[in-house]
């Protein structure tokens, strides 16, 4: 599980992005079935999709400038997300 909660994280990143979390994306994790998110769900709570934030770039310094461990994956189009 995540060290942070999602109001810590939305704090951070509320003016760049959309914190969702990661037991609400059934449809996303079964549309991509190229990943194994078994792990993913044991272990991480949120998700940030790279297509509904302003500067994508920004949200990987503010979760580096933070030392926020995540895992950067693409999706079946190439979309770039986050699991936290």
């Amino acid at each position: 599980m995540s060290k942070y909660t999602y109001n810590q994280l939305n704090n951070l990143l509320k003016s760049q992005t959309q914190i969702e979390y990661l037991s609400d994306s059934e449809n996303f994790q079964s549309e991509n079935t190229q990943i194994d998110f078994t792990d993913f769900n044991k272990n991480n709570e949120f998700i940030i999709y790279s297509y509904i934030t302003d500067h994508y770039p920004t949200v990987i310094n503010i979760l580096n400038n933070n030392k926020i461990k995540y895992t950067e994956l693409h999706d079946e189009f190439d979309n770039e997300f986050i699991i936290i």
